[in-house]
Parts: structure tokens; C-alpha cells; sequence
């Protein structure tokens, strides 16, 4: 029940009228002989100015404005006296001849189905389906399984604007018989044209797009047979019924889905979705005739909401159609009278008082009757048109004390209100509940208003924060004491509104009589103050050093450690964060201490220090560090000719590290230095003959040989030196043969040489 101010006027309730109107490109229907209904001036009206012939399937189409743009019956066969397979223009003459060998068969129950391409607003594709009984007056040639499903191209702007093919007879699938349907993609573009494999039994479904028709997806129907029935599609797009099984159905990916079996609707081919697609109905066969079953294809109870809606007509049953005018219509024909076909029409489908109208049309069939009405694709038929009767809210108002009247929003036929009245209005002069009954063909609905007079004085508050974060918003909420209509300073007009900046809000309630009343809002931006942060650059892996911190406003600090207050003692490097608390909340701050490291040494080069020879070391350090050599050397690649002991040093910040080396000639092949002339005549230079040793050796042994093999000096001493003397007697000028003999690094060595005895 609603509730409204006592005033004087009229009240204009601005309601949207929910009668939807369907898409008029199924406003002109052709079928059976010549035969056809318009639906173009809201009512079903016969025409009879067709060239089309057929037993049952048909399709046809118009355009956005409900032009009549083709029309065909799908096929046919060569047999002589049957109809021509062909598609018509708008001037009912033949666009394409198919000569019984292309397109489908007019025999089947979904022969045909125009789609718009998608890409093209000037052309539509034509598929066409197969009949179950192609051979039944022989085979065509090489057609051993029929021509399955097929399509064509048409553009409208070909032949003067009479259309014609781009393509023509374009084979995409067989064995195929008898259904054909489609729907709109969920992505309200692309189409779906499905179709049933014989061969498995299950769903092909075809994917139209702006560029091409893909190849198909399949889609088990769970059940293998021989269907005759039409495929129906939701025009809510969600449900599909075919061969007396109910499936969910994705209009976004085409999934096909949960079958649930119709017992009694198993052998049915009369059926169809409500346009709104909340029931299911079906011409279920009985031994005694037929019923009208509604089912409610949305609840999860299906089965168990079957209802009887009545008998149908006592006669062979065809195609049931959704049509523009929001009713369901079926074809019959009596078989001992098969000179009449009917058309019956379901009314009122959406709703629970639907109902059947049987012959609402009766057609005149001498030559054959027929069972056919055109296939569409349903969804253009989507309308959620129900019976309504709607007081509405109140708009304006005066409040002098005087009448007013109260016209509801509705689309029923008679009108009842609550003091007796049945006009389409009512005008009231004292408060009081008032009530309004609207009836119409599809049923009966009510409502209730109260009108109240306004007496309380106008009130209007306002809620909200006075303070704000920068980048955050607040909530601002505006509430009154009776009805009306709020204006904020920021011209939103709703009770909540969101707002990002500081400043003064006022809002202006205005009540239903015009009486106003303001309230206002200071909202203050606090911003989110700087952080200024202290900090060492790199530290020690155990060296300490102080960080501190400030930010204006701050109510508290936290550093990453668990330490609080404005300083901290950090030790080593790492990444470090501190959390600033104010009356915004928290904010971090990350900031990062360089990790230094103690260094590290390797002396990399060692090898023996063989005479004459040197060598080059690496003083190999990480981090780079600062090099000092024992010889005085400062560079980390350094060059020794001299055998010994030698010591390298790495410093940095956190400390140093040595490392040291003896470069000795083991491993050489000689380890003396042998003169090759010596003068023994006392003047103090060079006066004996010694071997200089260079590396530690064992087992010396030195011998000295006249140049006839005699044996002239022998020592075992490495310092002994000889004199040139053998014993006491000085030996003549000339050349010597020496010979060394010794252990080094645990190998016997011999070295061997001349020297010259010079007087």
C-alpha cells in the first residue's frame, strides 16, 4: 500500500507502460497454400496474395520497419504436381529457383530459418533443413544422404532492392533431418543456428558471427533417435525443448545441458515457450485426444508443474508458433475434412489465465491441407507484458485543502475503484485508503494508495564525517520526517551521496506541499602529512647506527623491528619499514640500508718460481676492496720474479683480510744457478767455482772432471766452493766438466755442464 499527502490536483503517476512491443521482423507470416496472416497493425489480419506452397516448413522475414523483405518454403523435390523449392521477393515473384535439388524439404517441420548477418545490415542468411522423407519419390542424384543442412546469402540492395543471392546452397552438415532452429548469442551480436546429427543423435550448434559462420560445436543430446519435432529456444534465451526433452540452455557458450524427459510430451510436435519464457506448453496426444499441458520450465519441480490448461482440438496437430500480437497460434485439420486447415491461438500465455481460442482462422485447402507455419527465431517474441494496475508514486503537490485526483498506470479494460466508481480516474477530497481493480482478457489486478494530509512541520537532517583523509570520500545522508524531494549543493538528488573534497554541503529538502527545510555539512580534508626519515646509507653486518624519524601531525611511530618512537637503533643492512599512525590512519615508508659486507681474499696464480722465470698472482676479493702486497705493489694483479714468502692485505669498511704465499722453485728442472768460468788468483772477485742453490735439495753432490774424465774435485757440501785446485796442486787453464747430483720434492736430479779455469 502506498502512501500520499492529501493535496489538490491531479496526479500524473510517470510510469513506463511495460507493454513491449516484439520485433517486427516477424510481422508478416507466409505459409500452406497462398495463405498467410499480417500483424502489422497490432492484429492478426488474413492475406492470401502469397506464391508459396508447401506441407509444412516455412520461414519468412522482414525488416526492422516490419517490411516483408523474403519468404520460401526450404526445398522441395523434382517429383511433378509437388510444390517448387524457391525463395520469394517482397513482389512474391522467384528471387532463387532450387529446382528440388537445393535448399531442404518443404516436408520438413523446421525447413527453413532466416538469420541477419551480423556483419551486414543489408543481408541475411537463409538455412535450410532436410526432410526425413527426401527419397520417398527416389533419390536424388548424389544425394544418398538428402542435403542435410544448407545456406544461403541474400542482400537485400541486389536486383533494384529486391534482393538477391551472394551465395547460393552452401552444404554444412549431413545426414540432418527435419529441426532447425536458432536464437541470439548472449554477447547480443553473433547468433546460434542448432541443428541434430542423425547419425549420433546429438546437437550441432553453428556460431554466426560478423565475418563468417564457424564450424560447429557439437553439444551430446544424450539420447539417439530419429527426431520429426521442432527444436523451440526460450526467447529468454535459457531453456530448449525438442523430441519431448527439456535441456538448459547457454546463450553465451551454446551448452546444452540437464535433460529432463516430458513423459506425456515424448511424441508431441506441438509445443511451444510463452514469450516470456516462464511456461512450457504442449499439445500432449491421449488416447481420447489431446490436451494442453503448461509446464513451468524454470522450476526446479518441473514435472511436478504440469497443468492442464483444457482439450485441444480433436484433429492431426501441427506446427505452434509465437507470434507478434504476444499469442501462441496452431495449426490443425480434421482428417475426414482435410479441405479445412485451422488456426487456433493460446491467449494470454504469459499469464495464469491462459487459454484456448480454437479456428481462429479457418483456410480453405482443396488441393492438400498443411501443418506448417513459419520458423522463427523466437527471441524477437520476448516480452514480459503483464496485466498491471499501478497507483504510482506522487509527483506534485499543493496543499490547499482541495481535491485530488489519482490516475493510475495501466493497460487493463475495466476499471473498479474502492467507493464503487468504474471510471478510468478518481478524484478523492478527504484522506483515507483508496483502492483500484483493473481487469482486462488475461486477468484481474489491484492496488491501494493512501492519502494522508501533511500537518507536521518540515524537518531534514544530515549525517556524515567532519573530517576526510585526502584520496578517501565520505557518505553523506539526508533524512526527513515526511515525504519529498532533496536537492544537495552538489545537485545530486538522492537521500546518500558520495564526496571526495572538503567544503560546505548544504541540502534543500522540499516536502510535497512545496514547504522546504535546509541542513548543512562542514567536511574538512585532512592530507597525509610528509614523512621526513634519517637514515645511515650502508651499514656493517654487525655495526649499529641511530635512524629517526618525523611527520607533522603524527600520533605514533612504529619501525619494522617492534621498536616505537621517532628513533631506532638499526643494526646491519636490510630493508626496513616504519609505520606513521595519524588521524587518517597508518601509512608505511620503506626505505632500504645498503648491506656491507667483510671481505673476502683468495690468492689466485700460484705456481712454482722456476729460475729466470716469474709469476703472476691475483689477489681475488669481494667485495672490490683496497690491495696491498707485502712488496709494496697496490694492484690486485701483480708480478714476482724472487722467490719467497710473500702476503697480500684487503681492507674495507667492515675490516681487512691477508692471505699470504711462498713462491718457491719446487717442481722446477734445475734448481742451481752454475757458473760457466771462474779465476782462482786471490783478487777477491770470482775465485771459486760454487753452484748457487735455489730451491731446498738432499742428497747434494757436486764432482768436478779434467776434460780427460779424471776426477779433480768432489764435495757433498751445497756451500763448498772449488778452488780450482786438485788437492794442494792449482790445476792448468782450461775447461772442466762439472756433474750435480741431488734429491728435490723427493725425485733424483742431475745437472751436469762445462765451466772454464781461467789464470
Amino acid at each position: 500500500m502506498k502512501k500520499t499527502p492529501f493535496a489538490g490536483l491531479i496526479l500524473p503517476l510517470l510510469f513506463l507502460s511495460f507493454a513491449a512491443l516484439s520485433q517486427n521482423e516477424g510481422n508478416i507470416w507466409y505459409f500452406g497454400n497462398q495463405q498467410g496472416i499480417d500483424f502489422s497493425s497490432g492484429d492478426p489480419v488474413l492475406i492470401t496474395n502469397g506464391a508459396l506452397r508447401t506441407s509444412e516448413g516455412c520461414a519468412s522475414v522482414c525488416d526492422a520497419d516490419g517490411n516483408l523483405l523474403y519468404y520460401t518454403n526450404g526445398g522441395g523435390r523434382t517429383t511433378p504436381g509437388q510444390p517448387s523449392g524457391s525463395i520469394w521477393n517482397a513482389s512474391h515473384n522467384v528471387l532463387y529457383d532450387m529446382e528440388g535439388l537445393r535448399g531442404g524439404g518443404f516436408g520438413a517441420v523446421q525447413s527453413a530459418l532466416f538469420v541477419p548477418n551480423p556483419g551486414n545490415a543489408d543481408e541475411h542468411y537463409l538455412f535450410t533443413m532436410e526432410e526425413r522423407e527426401f527419397a520417398s519419390d527416389g533419390l536424388p542424384a548424389g544425394q544418398l544422404q538428402g542435403r542435410g543442412l544448407t545456406h544461403f546469402l541474400l542482400n537485400r540492395t541486389l536486383n533494384g532492392g529486391l534482393g538477391g543471392t551472394v551465395f547460393e546452397d552452401d552444404r554444412l552438415h549431413v545426414p540432418s533431418f527435419e529441426s532447425l532452429s536458432g536464437t541470439l548469442h548472449g554477447n547480443g551480436t553473433d547468433f546460434w543456428v542448432i541443428i541434430v546429427d542423425d547419425n549420433t543423435g546429438d546437437f550441432f550448434n553453428y556460431r554466426v558471427t560478423p565475418t563468417e559462420v564457424l564450424d560447429p560445436t557439437l553439444e551430446e543430446r544424450d539420447v539417439i533417435d530419429s527426431l520429426a519435432g521442432p527444436i523451440k529456444i526460450s526467447p529468454a534465451r535459457n531453456r530448449l525443448f525438442v523430441g519431448g526433452v527439456l535441456y538448459n540452455f547457454n546463450a553465451n557458450n551454446g551448452n546444452i545441458s540437464t535433460p529432463r524427459t516430458l513423459p506425456g510430451a515424448v511424441n508431441s510436435i506441438s509445443y511451444s515457450f510463452s514469450p516470456n519464457g516462464n511456461y512450457l506448453y504442449v499439445m500432449e496426444p491421449t488416447v481420447s485426444g489431446s490436451l494442453l499441458v503448461r509446464y513451468e520450465p524454470l522450476n526446479p519441480s518441473f514435472l511436478s508443474s504440469r497443468t492442464i490448461i483444457g482439450p485441444g482440438p480433436n484433429e492431426r496437430l501441427g506446427a505452434m508458433q509465437l507470434a507478434p500480437d504476444g499469442r501462441i497460434y496452431l495449426v490443425s485439420y480434421d482428417e475426414d475434412a482435410p479441405q479445412v486447415t485451422h488456426l487456433h491461438a493460446i491467449n494470454c500465455p504469459n499469464s495464469e489465465q491462459a487459454n484456448l481460442e480454437e479456428e481462429v482462422f479457418s483456410f480453405q485447402t482443396p488441393d492438400q491441407p498443411f501443418l506448417g507455419l513459419p520458423n522463427f527465431m523466437d527471441y524477437i517474441f520476448d516480452t514480459q507484458e503483464t496485466l498491471i494496475a499501478d497507483l504510482g508514486p506522487d509527483t506534485t503537490f499543493s496543499c490547499d485543502n482541495g481535491p485530488i485526483t489519482l490516475i493510475p498506470q495501466t493497460n487493463g479494460d475495466a476499471f473498479l475503484w474502492s467507493d464503487g466508481s468504474t471510471d478510468t480516474s478518481l478524484t478523492v477530497t478527504e484522506p483515507g485508503i483508496y483502492s483500484l481493480t483493473v481487469t482486462a482478457d488475461c486477468g484481474m489486478v489491484s492496488d491501494t494508495i493512501e492519502v494522508e494530509e501533511l500537518t507536521d512541520t518540515v524537518i531534514v537532517n544530515t549525517n556524515g564525517p567532519n573530517t576526510l583523509c585526502t584520496g578517501d570520500t565520505a557518505t553523506f545522508t539526508a533524512t526527513a520526517n515526511i515525504s519529498g524531494t532533496l536537492l544537495w549543493s552538489t545537485g545530486d538528488t538522492t537521500a546518500t551521496i558520495q564526496v571526495a573534497t572538503g567544503g560546505l554541503y548544504t541540502v534543500l529538502f522540499t516536502d510535497l506541499c512545496g514547504r522546504q527545510a535546509t541542513d548543512t555539512l562542514i567536511l574538512n580534508v585532512l592530507d597525509v602529512p610528509p614523512i621526513l626519515l634519517q637514515a645511515p646509507d650502508a651499514l656493517c653486518p654487525d655495526e649499529t647506527a641511530g635512524a629517526s624519524v618525523f611527520s607533522e601531525g603524527a600520533t605514533g611511530y612504529t619501525w619494522s623491528n617492534g621498536s616505537v618512537g621517532d628513533s631506532v637503533t638499526l643494526t646491519g643492512g636490510g630493508t626496513y619499514h616504519i609505520t606513521v599512525t595519524n588521524g587518517c590512519g597508518e601509512f608505511d615508508t620503506v626505505f632500504t640500508v645498503d648491506s656491507l659486507t667483510f671481505p673476502t681474499l683468495e690468492i689466485q696464480g700460484a705456481a712454482p718460481l722456476c729460475p729466470g722465470g716469474s709469476v703472476q698472482l691475483e689477489a681475488a676479493t669481494e667485495p672490490q676492496n683496497d690491495v696491498q702486497w707485502s712488496n709494496g705493489s697496490t694492484a690486485a694483479l701483480t708480478t714476482f720474479t724472487t722467490p719467497g714468502v710473500y702476503t697480500v692485505t684487503v681492507t674495507n669498511t667492515c675490516g681487512s683480510a691477508v692471505d699470504s704465499i711462498d713462491l718457491q722453485p719446487i717442481g722446477c728442472e734445475n734448481c742451481f744457478y752454475v757458473p760457466n768460468a771462474f779465476s782462482p788468483n786471490d783478487d777477491g772477485i770470482n775465485d771459486g767455482f760454487l753452484p748457487i742453490d735455489l730451491c731446498p735439495v738432499q742428497n747434494y753432490r757436486l764432482q768436478i772432471f779434467s776434460r780427460w774424465g779424471e776426477l779433480v774435485f768432489e764435495s757433498d757440501q751445497p756451500g763448498q766452493r772449488w778452488d780450482g785446485k786438485s788437492g794442494n796442486e792449482p790445476m792448468n787453464p782450461g775447461a772442466y766438466i762439472w756433474q750435480l747430483t741431488y734429491e728435490q720434492a723427493g725425485q733424483q736430479q742431475v745437472q751436469s755442464g762445462m765451466v772454464h779455469l781461467i789464470r
